[in-house]
């Protein structure tokens, strides 16, 4: 019987090499995984799971700690963590890219909401040593909550519509016809910013506005895949002749 072949070194950024068998990096990288949001792993961490792998499991967690306090919205003591590491012969560049590794892990398990125990679970898919997998996730475990909202708060958000107030007036009559009989929308839309924003229209063009309107609420509906209320701004109106 023949013999599998051996590990075969991938040299990556910084002349440092990545010690993975080629099937094992194959299924890897063509696997998906829940904290990268069912997509594929970038290549760049299965790098660094082999410099992660380096270290003991106590210099680990601790980096991983002083990652989440980054998070959560501290200053990453990046000296005295480079001054820990470098026992263990690992070059600037090993360990700017651990930390980048650790971060986009913490980062994505907490966007995507995903649990200690599947994340367990699919870094240890990825090959990385089980008493690290413990140790990340066990500080992930703790804080999981305060990260999730802290970077919720920082997602790019689009301004909100806080209140819609509108008025029709009705034309009966002008100077130059008698018999007008044209109404005038106004609308008065108020944001979350605090800015408000007024204009008017012929009754027609508002058909077609409250027409495209419901059309993209029924859109986004259909996306989410979840009903909803029909919008929360108020409506106040009144006639008004002139």
């Amino acid at each position: 019987r023949r013999r599998p072949p051996p590990a075969r070194p991938r040299r990556s950024a910084g002349s440092r090499v990545a010690y993975l068998r080629p099937a094992a990096a194959t299924a890897a990288a063509m696997s998906r995984f829940r904290f990268c949001s069912n997509g594929h792993v970038p290549d760049f961490l299965l790098r660094e799971v082999d410099t992660i792998s380096k270290l003991s499991v106590v210099r680990f967690k601790f980096v991983v700690t002083h990652v989440v306090k980054a998070l959560l919205g501290g200053e990453l003591n990046y000296a005295k963590i480079e001054s820990l590491v470098a026992k263990q012969n690992l070059t600037t560049a090993d360990t700017k890219g651990m930390l980048a590794g650790v971060d986009f892990v913490l980062r994505n398990a907490a966007k995507n909401d995903i649990d200690a125990d599947t994340l367990n679970l699919e870094l240890n898919q990825l090959g990385m040593p089980k008493e690290h997998c413990d140790a990340l996730c066990k500080v992930y475990s703790a804080d999981q909550r305060r990260l999730s909202a802290t970077l919720a708060a920082q997602t790019l958000r689009l301004t909100a519509i806080d209140t819609v107030d509108y008025r029709v007036d009705y034309v009966l009559s002008t100077d130059q016809v008698l018999d007008a009989a044209v109404a005038t929308v106004h609308l008065r839309v108020a944001l979350t910013d605090g800015s408000t924003h007024s204009f008017e229209m012929s009754a027609d063009k508002f058909r077609v506005l409250l027409a495209e309107l419901k059309s993209v609420r029924t859109a986004m509906r259909t996306v989410g895949g979840r009903g909803g209320g029909g919008g929360g701004g108020r409506g106040r109106g009144r006639r008004g002749g002139r």
